[in-house]
């Protein structure tokens, strides 16, 4: 879905049913102005500067080159963007920001605007000096907005620190982590009671985030690993640990650098959002996973630069969006082994795949 701008006067643009936004920069100047449509998500979200902020978060509904635009003589203090009456569903708020020369310069707001479907509305932003706001990740903006409003942000509805780590396996969704750093968030635990999954300790008790094959609790033999990664690789090599095995073309008996592995999913499961949350990548063999549509999610390896064998095989947990959303992800757990006859060479899993549900 496109917008249209009217960037001439407004008395030549008042034939068209729609809305009217005009920007007012006063004494602020820019030379360009980026448009932040948004529906209510929430209330609260994190930053890499602040945790659990109280405030509004929004999803934003529209992101595309239509929404950066300038004033007709190139740098000024107004301009005015139209949003005809065909376009629907761009929310109830939208923020701009204004910038010069590449740099912020303004910011405003409306709330509670509407497009009409027949005559027009004018909505008037002015701007406030840019400031109070913070840049990060995918397109995130959080405004700390003066005059006693409170603070709102541009996050993802399912990341709301936008740090990258989805809600449902994020231990603490409204505070914002490094990736790959572990000590920031509550400790990752394994919980087993009353189910096997990989969690979060919080305040004493492990909250489900991840279900792991049942195994992955009761083999003695790797229930005093400390993470989950390690006890992966323990069950990986100790008997018990019973799974499906996939096949990925080879060559010279190493599977080949980009090689596919398809994995149809049982009962009619959508793979959505996979994530691979374990693989043996010893030696630099690396795996990643994405929907390939038709309830399959595709694996695809990337080569060794160390030279180190990939051996008999390998194996993988990848974890999916469960079909409710207040439910732990549920996971598949697979062997993948190279297969003789070269790259494009095929062959059927053995093996029955089990999604693990809890």
């Amino acid at each position: 879905m496109k917008l249209a701008a009217c960037l001439v006067a407004l008395a030549a643009c008042a034939d068209h049913a729609g809305a009217y936004l005009e920007v007012h920069g006063g004494s602020i100047a820019f030379d360009r102005v980026e448009f932040y449509f948004g529906s209510q998500t929430g209330s609260e979200f994190g930053t890499p500067t602040q945790t659990h902020v109280t405030g509004v978060t929004y999803g934003r509904e529209l992101s595309d080159s239509d929404l950066s635009v300038a004033p007709k003589s190139g740098t000024g203090s107004e301009v005015t963007y139209y949003v005809p009456s065909a376009n629907t569903g761009l929310g109830e708020y939208v923020m701009v920001i204004a910038t010069l020369n590449g740099k912020p310069v303004g910011i405003g707001e409306a709330a509670g605007f509407e497009v009409p479907k027949s005559g027009y509305s004018i909505v008037d932003i002015p701007l406030d000096a840019y400031g109070n706001v913070e840049t990060w990740g995918n397109g995130c903006v959080a405004w700390a907005r003066k005059h006693g409003e409170p603070p709102i942000a541009f996050v993802p509805a399912d990341d709301r620190d936008c740090d990258g780590e989805l809600a449902a396996r994020d231990c603490d969704d409204a505070a914002y982590c490094q990736p790959n750093d572990p000590q920031c968030q509550p400790p990752r635990e394994l919980c087993t009671a009353g189910t096997c999954a990989y969690g979060c300790m919080i305040n004493g008790d492990c909250t489900p985030k991840v279900c792991v094959p049942d195994f992955a609790c009761t083999n003695p033999a790797c229930l005093t690993e400390p993470t989950l990664v390690d006890k992966f690789a323990c069950l990986a090599m100790a008997s018990g640990a019973d799974h499906p095995q996939y096949y990925v073309g080879a060559a010279s008996g190493e599977p080949c650098d980009g090689g596919k592995v398809p994995i149809k999913l049982p009962d009619n499961r959508a793979c959505t959002h996979p994530y691979v949350e374990f693989a043996e990548t010893g030696g630099g063999w690396m795996f990643s996973v994405a929907d390939g549509g038709g309830g399959t999610c595709v694996v695809t390896i990337t080569s060794s630069t160390s030279g180190m064998p990939f051996g008999l095989d390998r194996h993988v947990l990848i974890s999916l969006d469960p079909m409710n959303p207040q439910d732990p992800r549920p996971t598949i757990f697979i062997g993948i082994e190279p297969t003789t006859g070269g790259c494009s060479s095929t062959k059927a899993p053995d093996g029955t795949l089990q999604i693990n549900d809890c």
